[in-house]
């Protein structure tokens, strides 16, 4: 009788303190996106003892972490460091203990730690800095974490004859769909080898240049206030959840010359569409551009539009972009838009139309009303939803 008793008083205060028994620590990111915290100066969260951002919960988007593992914070750039640690450091390992706390251990001693809530380590005295790399012939925009350790982001292929970047890739996670965005930046030169090319998406110099080569009145018609060259980004800023890793994407590396409206319209509307379905899954995102843009000169003959001397730094013709998810049941997409300016002109109509559409079949069923609608409109750029299987 004594050990029922004993046994039912057990079960009671399992029953009454389930709710309150933490098995894990959670990082609320939306509850500090709505506090006090700055979001530029988070600092980047990764895998324990890894160079690989850590993976945030699908729909609640909070950092998950179990009991007695850890979690890796980084600050990275000079002069950077957490705000609320001392001695000043700008990487650190924390161990999850119960609910929102952590402890940090400075010594490798388990006996000697400190314990901290999340607050107190999620700032840093910056945003945290971004830079690329060459890696074994392929450009790398992330973080320089440590001396010997880099964080890769996006990675970039370059054309060294054309000298442009012809594609990217990088991984759209899922949570992304709910994402703050930060403001945009200056894109950076890093290490794109291409001299001044700021100055290739000045319209003066565009002017200038498409004057000679297609003559004053084409350039008058196709290039307008509102029908322009603009740094179009291949991997998109709002595909990354944290305000670091949208800045890292205003590289040279990342960008290619893209007509105005066709940036912010169709091609957004896209980029929109997948970060807002749920595909159950991290999404392998690979964007490229092909073909050279081609308009008629003074003498009606048609030209390829290069910005630089000696056919170099080609204004792409047609730009792609294919998304595979990753795990089982592999489900991939492939999507095409013509870069052109935004008038009607047969030509650019002739480009679509060596694509067969399926942007109305089940399998595309998911993408941006608007966008389905507007699809043929230049006005908005040319679109086409295609069957990745025949490409």
């Amino acid at each position: 009788m004594l050990f029922e008793t004993f046994l039912y008083t057990v079960l009671l205060f399992i029953y009454f303190a389930k709710d309150s028994l933490q098995l894990e620590c959670r990082i609320p990111i939306d509850t500090i996106m709505s506090g006090s915290l700055n979001y530029d100066e988070w600092p980047l969260v990764l895998n324990a003892g890894t160079t690989e951002f850590f993976t945030l919960e699908p729909h609640t988007r909070d950092i998950v972490v179990e009991i007695n593992k850890d979690l890796r914070l980084a600050c990275p750039g000079d002069g950077n460091y957490f705000t609320k640690f001392y001695p000043l450091t700008n990487i650190i390992t924390v161990t999850c203990i119960d609910n929102q706390e952590f402890y940090y251990n400075n010594n490798n001693n388990h006996e000697n730690h400190d314990i901290f809530n999340f607050y107190d380590f999620f700032s840093c005295k910056a945003i945290p800095e971004s830079s690329n790399r060459l890696n074994m012939g392929t450009y790398e925009i992330g973080f320089q974490i440590t001396a010997t350790e880099f964080v890769p982001l996006i990675w970039s292929t370059y054309n060294g004859q054309t000298e442009n970047v012809m594609s990217t890739y990088h991984i759209i996670s899922r949570y992304s769909q709910r994402v703050q965005t930060t403001e945009r930046i200056d894109f950076k030169k890093g290490s794109h080898p291409v001299l001044k090319i700021d100055d290739f998406y000045k319209q003066s110099y565009v002017s200038e240049l498409m004057d000679r080569r297609i003559g004053v009145l084409n350039r008058q018609r196709y290039f307008t206030s509102s029908s322009y060259l603009a740094r179009g980004h291949f991997a998109a800023k709002a595909d990354f959840p944290f305000a670091a890793q949208q800045k890292a994407t205003f590289y040279h590396l990342n960008c290619f010359p893209q007509f105005q409206p066709f940036n912010r319209d169709n091609w957004f509307a896209l980029e929109d569409s997948i970060r807002r379905h749920d595909f159950l899954s991290d999404l392998e995102t690979f964007t490229y551009v092909e073909d050279i843009l081609y308009l008629p000169n003074a003498m009606n003959q048609l030209t390829t539009l290069f910005l630089k001397n000696w056919e170099r730094f080609p204004v792409p013709q047609k730009v792609f972009k294919r998304i595979r998810t990753i795990g089982n049941n592999v489900r991939e997409y492939l999507f095409v838009g013509i870069n052109h300016p935004n008038i009607y002109s047969p030509e650019f109509d002739f480009l679509l139309n060596e694509f067969y559409d399926v942007c109305d079949t089940p399998h595309y069923s998911w993408i941006n009303q608007q966008l389905r609608v507007n699809r043929r409109n230049p006005l908005r750029g040319l679109f086409a939803c295609l069957d990745p299987r025949n490409s």
